[in-house]
């Protein structure tokens, strides 16, 4: 029988290395579980203990390496301007930034209007025999035809029709020449005498417009 007992004694051994495993297992994770719970526990204590502050030794000076400037030195840094690189925009100062200067838009150039006498119709009283206050109510009818022919003279002013411009033009200078003079005859003597010549579109705008000027002060004197 000694093979029995040489298997029992092997069975034996076999339990026992099994037992201490087993024991020396559980004794190194109890160690690692103790380990950790006071990492755990000095972490915890960390977090509430506040910062301290740091402790300055006797005689050492604090801030070593940062000048104070003086009055005069804070003076002459300004003066001196800002060092390349460090300028800072009015919104990364914290400041509001200042509005954007917007042109103002060029005015229109003030209309003067070409220097002629008033209008005088004395001629018509004159020559036709007329009272003051028949020769203005002739005004009236020279007012509406005026203003009748004015549309087709802007157009054509506008598409440098000058054939256009020249016959309206001749046609109202007749009219009012016959009536008299100085004021709106004198434009319009003037005008006739620059469509057979000029044809610049600002030149004739001017025209235009004193031609509206001077049709105004005509009805001044429309009896009403």
């Amino acid at each position: 029988m000694p093979y029995l007992s040489i298997i029992v004694t092997l069975l034996v051994v076999i339990v026992l290395a099994v037992v201490v495993s087993v024991v020396v297992t559980r004794l190194r994770n109890r160690h690692h579980l103790e380990n950790m719970r006071e990492a755990v526990e000095q972490s915890k204590y960390a977090e509430k203990k506040p910062l301290s502050k740091p402790k300055v030794m006797k005689g050492a000076q604090p801030n070593v390496g940062i000048k104070v400037l003086q009055r005069d030195e804070i003076a002459a840094t300004s003066e001196a301007g800002t060092p390349p690189g460090a300028e800072t925009t009015a919104g990364e100062r914290g400041e509001l930034a200042p509005p954007e200067q917007v042109p103002a838009e060029a005015a229109e150039p003030l209309f003067v209007p070409r220097p002629y006498p008033p209008f005088n119709n004395a001629r018509a009283v004159e020559e036709f025999g007329l009272s003051q206050e028949e020769a203005n109510s002739f005004i009236g009818e020279l007012v509406s035809q005026i203003e009748s022919e004015l549309p087709a003279l802007v157009a054509a002013v506008t598409a440098l029709d000058m054939v256009r411009v020249e016959e309206a033009i001749h046609k109202l200078k007749g009219s009012t020449s016959n009536l008299g003079e100085g004021g709106m005859t004198d434009l319009l003597s003037d005008f006739n005498d620059y469509v057979k010549k000029g044809r610049d579109p600002d030149t004739l705008d001017e025209y235009v417009a004193n031609l509206n000027y001077y049709l105004a002060e005509l009805k001044k004197v429309v009896p009403s």
